[in-house]
């Protein structure tokens, strides 16, 4: 059975030391993913995201809580986004 999940996007790198990623978008418009309520990770985690720059995204877990920092931000490398 295929997946029935849309993949939006893959983190990359940590940007900065402040918990900022880079998120390669596959969404026609890069900029609505942050129009969604929320988005889950390949984990089940729930995630909203702010555009700080191009490419460059904070996230904020179901709670509302930010990436707490660079450490934070390069364990989400390469996890997907849908």
């Amino acid at each position: 059975m295929p997946d029935p999940r849309i993949l939006l996007g893959v983190f990359g790198r940590a940007h900065g030391v402040r918990g900022l990623v880079h998120l390669h978008s596959y969404a026609a418009e890069p900029e609505s993913l942050a129009d969604y309520p929320a988005l889950l990770d390949d984990r089940g985690r729930s995630w909203t995201l702010v555009w700080r720059g191009a490419w460059i995204a904070e996230l904020r877990d179901g709670e509302g809580r930010a990436l707490a920092d660079r450490e934070a931000a390069a364990a989400m490398t390469n996890r997907r986004l849908y």
